[in-house]
C-alpha cells in the first residue's frame, strides 16, 4: 500500500496531472504517508521495550514484568516475540514454548535458568550468546525438546541433576556444547538420544547398555552404567568431556582424537576399562581417573596414548590399582597429578611412560581429613616394573653425575618424586610407544570396591573384642565417613 501511494504521488506531481487534481489531493496524500510512517515507528519501538531484560516466571505463575512478550494459558507459557535477555524459571510443572523465537544474550549469564526446578518442559527456542544456553542445577525430571543453542560459552550445562529428557536439540558452535557434572551417580543419568546433535554430529548418551559399539559419526559420548562398549576412531571436541565413563566396566576406548574439552576422557567410578592409543590434546585435563564413595575407579589400563598440550596430562583422583603404561606425556602444564580427597590414591602402577617437557611432573596431592585441609606428598604408588621405569626429560639436569648401568638403558640413580615415591629404574632414552601392547593385569574385579580404609577398620573390629577398641573404631569410622562423603564435581 505504501509503495502504491508513493507511485501515485509522483504521478500527481507530473506536469499534466498536477493541474487536474489540484493541491488539496496532493496534501492529503502526504498526510496519509506521514501517518503510516508514525504507526510503523511506534510498533517497532514497542517491540524493543517489551523484549529487553530478564524475565521471571514466578512461583505463583505470574510473569514479571507483565509486559514481557509471553502469553500464559494456565501452565503453558508461549513467547510472542524475541527476547533480548534471560528467562529465570521459579515454577515447577509448566511448559515454556519458545514458538521459534530467539533469546538473545550478550555473552554472559544463562539463557534459561532451571535451577532447582522439576517437571518443566522447554521447547522450540533459539538461544544465542549466553554464558550457558540452558542452565540446570538440582533440576530433575525436566524435558528439553526442539531447541537450537548456538554461539554460547556452554550450550547445555547440567550439574547435580538427574532423569531429564533431551530430544531434537541442535547445539552448534558453542565453546562447550554439553557439560554434565555431579558428585553422585544419579547426576549422570540423563535420557539424551541421537536426535540431539553437537556441531551436526549425533550425541551418544547411553545408560545401561552393553555389548555395543558407539557409532563412528558420534560427536559426544557418555557411557553410564554400561558394560563391554567399544569407542573407537572418533574425533571428539568442544564438550565438558570428550568421552565420559561413569560406573562403566569392561569397555575399550581406542584410536580416538580427543581435543579441546574440559576433560578429554573422564573415567568416573568405573572398573576394568582399557584406554589405549588415543591422541588426547589441548584439553584442561587429558585423562582423569576419578570417583567418590562408594564408586571408585580401579583396574583400568591406560596405555599407548599421546597425551600432549593439556593443562594436566593425567589426573588420578581417589582411585587405586590402575596401570599407566607406555604413554607419551609431553608439553602439559602438569604431567601427572595424584590427588586424595578422603580416600587413598595409592598402588597405581606407572612405568614405561615418557614425561617430556611438562611444567610439573608429579606435584603434591590434596588430602582432606575432617575439616582440615593440607598439601601432602602423593601417596605411595609404583613407578617401575622392577626392571625399568619411566623416561624423564629433566633427569640429566637433576642428576648430572648419574651413569647408565652396563648398557642396560637404565640410570644408576633413582628419580625421586617424593619421600614416598621414586622411580627406581629411570630410563636413559624415551620409549617408542607405537609398539606398546596391552600390559598384564590382575584378574578384574567382579563388583564395585569398598574403601580399603573401611575394610581394614572393619577387620580390626571383628578380630578385637575389647571395649576400648570398639570405642576407638567408632571414632575412626566417623572421621572416615566425613572425609569420604565430601562432594566434588568432576568435569
Amino acid at each position: 500500500m505504501l509503495s502504491k501511494l508513493l507511485k501515485e504521488t509522483f504521478k500527481f506531481l507530473d506536469g499534466e496531472t498536477f493541474s487536474v487534481l489540484g493541491m488539496e489531493k496532493i496534501a492529503l496524500m502526504f498526510v496519509l504517508l506521514l501517518f503510516l510512517c508514525s504507526i510503523m515507528a511506534s510498533v517497532s519501538e514497542i517491540k524493543i521495550v517489551n523484549a529487553d531484560g530478564t524475565i521471571y516466571i514466578r512461583a505463583d505463575g505470574s510473569i514479571d514484568p507483565p509486559t514481557a512478550p509471553i502469553k500464559r494459558a494456565e501452565n503453558i507459557y508461549t513467547l510472542t516475540n524475541n527476547i533480548y535477555g534471560s528467562i529465570i524459571v521459579e515454577r515447577d510443572n509448566i511448559v515454556i514454548d519458545g514458538g521459534g523465537y530467539t533469546l538473545q544474550g550478550t555473552g554472559t549469564g544463562n539463557g534459561i535458568d532451571l535451577s532447582g526446578k522439576k517437571n518443566v518442559t522447554i521447547k522450540n527456542f533459539e538461544i544465542n550468546q549466553f554464558g550457558n544456553g540452558i542452565y540446570m542445577e538440582n533440576s530433575h525430571n525436566n524435558t528439553i525438546i526442539g531447541n537450537n543453542l548456538n554461539n554460547n560459552d556452554c550450550g547445555l550445562f547440567i550439574m547435580a541433576s538427574h532423569f531429564n529428557i533431551f530430544k531434537n536439540n541442535q547445539l552448534f558452535n558453542n565453546r562447550r556444547n554439553i557439560v554434565v557434572t555431579g558428585g553422585y551417580l544419579q547426576a549422570f543419568i540423563q535420557y539424551m538420544d541421537t536426535s540431539n546433535t553437537v556441531n551436526g554430529k549425533p550425541v551418544c548418551y547411553w545408560v545401561e547398555e552393553k555389548d555395543k559399539t558407539v557409532p563412528s559419526e558420534a560427536g559426544y559420548v557418555a557411557l553410564v552404567e554400561c558394560e563391554n562398549i567399544k569407542v573407537q576412531n572418533l574425533k571428539l571436541t568442544g564438550n565438558g568431556q570428550g568421552i565420559l565413563l561413569c560406573s562403566t566396566k569392561d569397555s575399550t576406548i581406542t584410536g580416538n582424537i580427543i581435543e579441546d574439552n574440559d576433560v578429554g576422557i573422564l573415567i568416573w567410578g568405573s572398573l576394568n576399562n582399557t584406554i589405549s592409543k588415543n591422541v588426547v590434546a589441548n584439553n584442561s585435563h587429558g585423562i582423569r581417573i576419578d570417583g567418590i564413595y562408594p564408586l571408585y575407579s580401579q583396574n583400568n589400563r591406560v596405555y599407548g596414548n599421546n597425551i600432549i598440550n593439556n593443562d594436566v596430562g593425567i589426573q588420578i583422583f581417589d582411585s587405586s590399582n590402575n596401570i599407566i603404561y607406555g604413554n607419551h606425556i609431553a608439553n602439559n602444564g602438569c604431567g601427572i597429578h595424584i590427588v586424595e580427597l578422603g580416600r587413598e590414591a595409592a598402588n597405581n602402577i606407572i612405568h614405561h611412560n615418557n614425561f617430556i617437557n611438562n611444567t610439573a611432573y608429579v606435584p603434591g596431592s590434596w588430602r582432606v581429613i575432617g575439616s582440615r585441609e593440607m598439601w601432602v606428598h602423593p601417596p605411595r604408588n609404583i613407578w617401575d616394573d622392577g626392571k625399568e621405569g619411566n623416561y624423564w626429560s629433566d633427569y640429566v639436569i637433576r642428576y648430572p653425575n648419574a651413569t647408565e648401568i652396563d648398557g642396560s638403558g637404565v640410570w644408576n640413580t633413582p628419580y625421586i618424586i617424593s619421600e614416598n615415591n621414586q622411580d627406581n629404574h629411570p630410563l636413559v632414552n624415551p620409549v617408542n610407544i607405537s609398539g606398546i601392547e596391552i600390559p598384564p593385569f590382575p584378574a578384574p574385579l567382579e563388583s564395585e570396591p569398598f574403601s580399603p580404609l573401611w575394610v581394614a577398620t572393619a577387620t580390626v573390629v571383628t578380630a578385637t573384642s575389647g571395649a576400648i577398641l570398639l570405642v576407638y573404631f567408632a571414632k575412626v569410622k566417623k572421621t572416615i565417613m566425613k572425609a569420604t562423603n565430601q562432594k566434588h564435581h568432576p568435569l
